[in-house]
């Protein structure tokens, strides 16, 4: 049986952070992963309600969304998908809440090879199977 890649919502605003998270990507073998992605929290919100997502990888700063209002409307959307953060906002104190609130893993974008955070997302995603 063949295996199906991974379907993650990528929701990020900043071209530059998805030309890196597309390369990340396409270093896997093809159909690894099925990444689609949205610039916006409201795009994100219209994808969740008509497709099927084993995973979203989310930035918290959108052009209309901001901070851990974020996470909760995409949660709000789609009850126990797993959430990885992958912010610039180097703050534990919005980590710890980020994941007090059921985001599986906040990353910081500064501080993380791309390569790694797909490895982490692979890795939540595998667990919820």
């Amino acid at each position: 049986m063949e295996s199906k890649g991974i379907k993650v919502l990528v929701v990020e605003d900043n071209p530059s952070d998805e030309r890196i998270l597309r390369a990340a990507f396409e270093s896997y073998p093809k159909g690894s992963f099925d990444a689609v992605y949205e610039t916006c929290l409201q795009g994100a919100l219209q994808r969740l309600a008509r497709e099927e997502f084993e995973a979203v990888l989310l930035d918290l700063f959108l052009p209309d969304a901001f901070g851990l209002e974020t996470l909760q409307k995409v949660q709000e959307a789609r009850a126990g998908i797993p959430i990885v953060v992958w912010t610039g906002l180097h703050d534990q104190g919005t980590a710890l809440h980020a994941l007090e609130l059921g985001a599986r893993c906040y990353l910081v974008k500064d501080f993380l090879e791309p390569s790694a955070l797909i490895k982490a997302l692979r890795g939540y995603v595998t667990q919820e199977k």
